[in-house]
C-alpha cells in the first residue's frame, strides 16, 4: 500500500524539481548593476528624443537626469543653505548621468527590458548614424562550465561500479548547471557527482542508507555544494535542493524497477557482505579524487581569465558609474551606514555620492528648522545616536516650574530604513538604483562590460580555491594514512 502511494508522489517531486529548474533558468552577464542596465548616447543629443525611443517600445521607469528632484522637500524650510554648491549632495548626484570623461549620457533602464532595449538601440542608429550609443550589457552563456562538468559525468559513468546507478544520479545534477551555469554551480556539481560515485560501491547492500548517513566521508560531498553555492548566491544554494530530492526520486524509482525485475529471476544474486563492511575510501576512490581536484582548478583558471573571452568593443572606452558591492540580503543597519561614511577629502564635486549621503542628506534636511545657521553641525555627517529635541516647561503640583525634553527625531536603524521607505521604482530617483543593490555601497567608475563585482568575484574565487583545497587535503591526509 505505502509503495502505491510513494510512487506516485516520487513521480510529482521529480517532475516538479525539473519544471522549477526550467523555470529558473539564468544566463550570466556583466551589468554593471544588480537589475538595471546602462544605455548610453551621446551627450548632445537630446534626452527627450532618447525617452521618446525607448517609451515607444514600451520602456518603463527609466532613471534619467531630467526626471531628478530634490528626495525630500521640508515644509518648514523648502530653502535650505549649501544645496547649490558644488560638492552639495544635490549637485554630485548628478554625476551617475554621464560617464567618467563626460562624454556620453546615461539611462539607467530595469533589466526586464534588455530586448526592447536592445532593439531601441539598432532603431536610434539606423536613424541617427552619426550617434555613438549602446549599453553595458554583456551577455555570455558560458558553455565550458557545462561542457567540463559533463566531461566529469562521464568519466564517474564510466569507472563506476553500477552504470545504470550512475546516470540516473547524473541527470539532475546536469540539468542544474544547463540552466544555471555558473562557475561556484560548476565546482559544487563536480563534488555531488563524486559523492554519488562514492555510493556506488554499496549500492542495493544491506543497511546501504543507514552508512551513507554515517559515513562523514560521503556526507562531506553533500554538504560542500552547498557551502560552495551560499557564498555566491543563496538562490542558487536553495535551488540545489532540488537537483537532491529529483535525485533521490529517480534512484527510488529505479530501485522499485530493478526490485520488480529481479523477482521474475529463477537466480538472484545477494551480496553477502552488509554497506558497513565495504571499504568506501580505497586507492581507486583516492585515485578518482583527482577528477574533482582538476576540475575545479580549470573552473578557477577560467573564470580568473573570463574578460579576455568578450568581444572587444567601443563600450570598453567609457568608464561609467559602478557600485562595489551589492547583496542578496538587504544591508541597512547602523554598522553598514558607519562603515560607508565618505571621508571630508573625498568630498569633491567629481564624485559619486552613495546612499549613506542619502540618509544625511535626508538627515540633514529633517534637521534643518532646528539647527543654529551660526552652528557647524549643517553639513556634518550624522552619527548614530544624534537627536533633535526642544525643551518645554510645565507646572507640576507643588506650583514648580518644571523642564520637560521632547525628542523630535532621533538618528538610528529606525530613522535609517524609514529613509529607504520614501524611495519608489515609479518615481525614477537614482537612489532607488542605489537602494537596489540592498546595501549601502561606495561608487566608482568601472569599464563597461568588466563583468567585475569585486565582493562578488572575490566569493567565487574562494569557492573555487574551496573545491580544490578540501579534496586535495582529503586526498594527501588518506594517501598517508593508507601507507
Amino acid at each position: 500500500m505505502k509503495k502505491k502511494i510513494y510512487i506516485p508522489l516520487a513521480i510529482l517531486v521529480a517532475i516538479l524539481s525539473v519544471v522549477i529548474l526550467f523555470f529558473s533558468v539564468t544566463v550570466p552577464n556583466s551589468a554593471l548593476w544588480h537589475d538595471y542596465i546602462i544605455l548610453y548616447a551621446s551627450k548632445n543629443f537630446p534626452e527627450q528624443q532618447i525617452l521618446a525611443n525607448l517609451e515607444n517600445f514600451g520602456i518603463k521607469n527609466i532613471i534619467t537626469l531630467s526626471k531628478q528632484k530634490n528626495p525630500y522637500n521640508s515644509e518648514k524650510s523648502p530653502i535650505q543653505l549649501n544645496n547649490n554648491s558644488e560638492i552639495s549632495y544635490l549637485k554630485q548626484r548628478n554625476n551617475y548621468f554621464f560617464d567618467e570623461s563626460n562624454s556620453v549620457q546615461l539611462y539607467y533602464i530595469p533589466q526586464e527590458y534588455t530586448k526592447e532595449t536592445s532593439i531601441c538601440i539598432k532603431n536610434l542608429k539606423s536613424l541617427y548614424p552619426d550617434l555613438i550609443s549602446g549599453m553595458d550589457l554583456h551577455i555570455s552563456y558560458p558553455f565550458i562550465i557545462p561542457i567540463l562538468c559533463v566531461f566529469a559525468a562521464v568519466l564517474f559513468f564510466i569507472f563506476s561500479k553500477f552504470k545504470l546507478f550512475m546516470f540516473i544520479s547524473t541527470l539532475f545534477p546536469i540539468l542544474y548547471i544547463f540552466c544555471l551555469p555558473s562557475y561556484s554551480g560548476g565546482a559544487a556539481i563536480i563534488m555531488f557527482l563524486y559523492g554519488t560515485y562514492l555510493i556506488t560501491s554499496i549500492w542495493k547492500r544491506k543497511n546501504m542508507i543507514k552508512t551513507v548517513f554515517s559515513n562523514t566521508y560521503i556526507i562531506s560531498f553533500f554538504i560542500l555544494p552547498f557551502i560552495l553555492l551560499f557564498m555566491t548566491s543563496f538562490i542558487s544554494a536553495f535551488l540545489l535542493i532540488f537537483v537532491y530530492i529529483g535525485t533521490f526520486s529517480l534512484l527510488y524509482l529505479m530501485y522499485l524497477g530493478q526490485a520488480k525485475i529481479e523477482t521474475k529471476r529463477s537466480f538472484l544474486p545477494i551480496p553477502i557482505r552488509s554497506a558497513k563492511m565495504i571499504p568506501i575510501i580505497t586507492h581507486k576512490t583516492v585515485k578518482i579524487m583527482v577528477i574533482p581536484i582538476v576540475i575545479a582548478a580549470i573552473l578557477c583558471i577560467c573564470f580568473m581569465f573570463s574578460d579576455l573571452f568578450y568581444t572587444p568593443q567601443k563600450t570598453y572606452n567609457f568608464f561609467m558609474p559602478s557600485p562595489t558591492k551589492y547583496s542578496t540580503i538587504e544591508k541597512f543597519s547602523e554598522l553598514d551606514y558607519n562603515q560607508t561614511k565618505p571621508l571630508d577629502e573625498k568630498l569633491n564635486s567629481k564624485r559619486l555620492p552613495n546612499l549613506t549621503e542619502y540618509v544625511n542628506f535626508i538627515w540633514n534636511t529633517f534637521t534643518f528648522p532646528y539647527k543654529s545657521l551660526n552652528g557647524k553641525t549643517l553639513d556634518n555627517f550624522a552619527k548614530i545616536g544624534d537627536c533633535i529635541y526642544f525643551p518645554s516647561y510645565t507646572q507640576n503640583q507643588d506650583g514648580f516650574i518644571i523642564e520637560n525634553t521632547n525628542v523630535l527625531y532621533t538618528f538610528d536603524e529606525k530613522f535609517i530604513l524609514d529613509t529607504m521607505d520614501l524611495l519608489k521604482i515609479e518615481d525614477c530617483q537614482i537612489e532607488y538604483l542605489l537602494k537596489n543593490q540592498n546595501c549601502f555601497a561606495d561608487i566608482t567608475y568601472a569599464k563597461t562590460n568588466s563583468n567585475r563585482n569585486t565582493e562578488k568575484s572575490t566569493n567565487v574565487i574562494i569557492s573555487l580555491l574551496l573545491a580544490m583545497i578540501i579534496p586535495t587535503f582529503f586526498c594527501v591526509f588518506i594517501w598517508r594514512f593508507k601507507r
